[in-house]
């Protein structure tokens, strides 16, 4: 099986080449019959294997902030930033990086409640990639940003919501990595926090540093200067983070259309 592979003498952030992976898909069954009704009501699922993507090859540039789009159901978005970051293999072809791209860990769910906040930074730290030393290093930066002081001897079921969002963004960018796959949101908490979010981010965008990032469209055209069009099968780079959104939109209506079309010739057939 194919490897991630870091090069550090490599020009781009991220190269593809020639990259295949085939996932399993999993769906509710369909038809209307009382055998198929019984089988959806004891939560029985259809599987399907779906080939995602067929030698794909790319480059990212460094310091580049590119916006993943998806353009069809099939695209996940999830799937390129894992196969990016080195948690999800291809079956064949080479992903190589300059730097280990570090993911943004799920939000919700990722902290132990039985365990202090202060604990939970030394696991989402040591997840990250962070040896326990280099987490003791960036300690006092972690609860400084995250204004953690009457929080970190306290156990973590007590956290609320948003606490738990700044810990966990703040880890993330405490590993000081050069390349971030950020899915969900490149701000979190509550206002005054996400601003702190922003202001970080923009200056470890001038500092040259590279991120992938799935975010509304309104932070994606603040923050990105080019884009990844997600579509069956491939990945079309695309300049301009608008432009992506609107061919988007394109395909979008072409599907549409073309089901339209399909559903008319079928009644015509009849």
């Amino acid at each position: 099986m194919a490897r991630i592979h870091v090069n550090e003498a490599l020009e781009s952030a991220i190269r593809l080449h020639e990259v295949s992976m085939s996932m399993n898909r999993v769906s509710r069954r369909g038809g209307r019959t009382a055998r198929q009704r019984l089988r959806r009501l004891a939560g029985d699922e259809s599987r399907r294997r779906l080939q995602v993507y067929t030698g794909l090859s790319l480059e990212i540039p460094v310091g580049a902030a590119v916006a993943v789009v998806p353009g069809s159901k099939e695209a996940s978005v999830g799937e390129f930033m894992r196969l990016c970051s080195g948690t999800l293999l291809p079956d064949r072809g080479r992903v190589e990086v300059r730097d280990p791209v570090v993911p943004m860990l799920p939000k919700s769910g990722l902290l132990n409640e039985s365990l202090t906040v202060r604990q939970n930074i030394y696991v989402a730290g040591i997840l990250l990639g962070m040896s326990p030393q280099q987490v003791a290093d960036s300690l006092a930066w972690i609860v400084s940003f995250a204004g953690l002081e009457r929080s970190l001897d306290v156990y973590a079921r007590k956290a609320p919501p948003r606490l738990r969002q700044r810990i966990v963004w703040t880890v993330t960018m405490a590993t000081r990595s050069r390349s971030f796959a950020i899915q969900g949101a490149l701000a979190v908490g509550d206002e005054a926090f996400r601003r702190q979010c922003w202001e970080y981010l923009l200056a470890r965008r001038q500092d040259g540093v590279t991120f992938l990032v799935d975010d509304s469209d309104a932070n994606l055209i603040r923050f990105c200067d080019r884009a990844l069009l997600l579509l069956e099968g491939r990945v079309e780079p695309i300049e301009s983070v608008a432009e992506a959104l609107a061919r988007r939109v394109e395909v979008h209506e072409d599907r549409v259309q073309s089901r339209q079309d399909e559903a008319d010739d079928e009644w015509q057939d009849e």
